[in-house]
């Protein structure tokens, strides 16, 4: 949008002066160059709008996803330190489980 409008603006740097000069001018000429004018200055003042409201509008969204960024951020910290707590966890509980080790039997039993 900000882009068609800086081409269409561009339109008012032709539009204006030959508006200007016809209404300078008199007769044929005025009507003429004022029909010729009044279009492309039009065109360039939609130009103009184009790019103020395509700035403002970037400008909010450009802040739309630096918030939406940032939540993702911090949602994956947060994610990362559970999974840190959980294989934490996890390892110590491999630690303490019972682990069989070789030995010599005290009791026989024999039938």
């Amino acid at each position: 949008m900000t882009t068609i409008g800086f081409i269409l603006a561009a339109a008012l740097l032709i539009g204006v002066p030959v508006m200007i000069d016809g209404l300078m001018d008199s007769g044929l000429d005025q009507t003429t160059k004022l029909l010729v004018g009044l279009p492309i200055t039009a065109v360039g003042v939609v130009g103009v709008v184009l790019v103020v409201v395509g700035f403002s509008r970037g400008g909010r969204i450009a802040r739309e996803n630096k918030a939406r960024r940032e939540a993702l951020v911090e949602e994956k910290t947060q994610v990362e330190a559970e999974l840190r707590d959980l294989r934490a966890r996890r390892d110590g509980l491999r630690s303490r489980q019972w682990q069989p080790r070789p030995s010599v039997p005290l009791i026989a039993v024999n039938f």
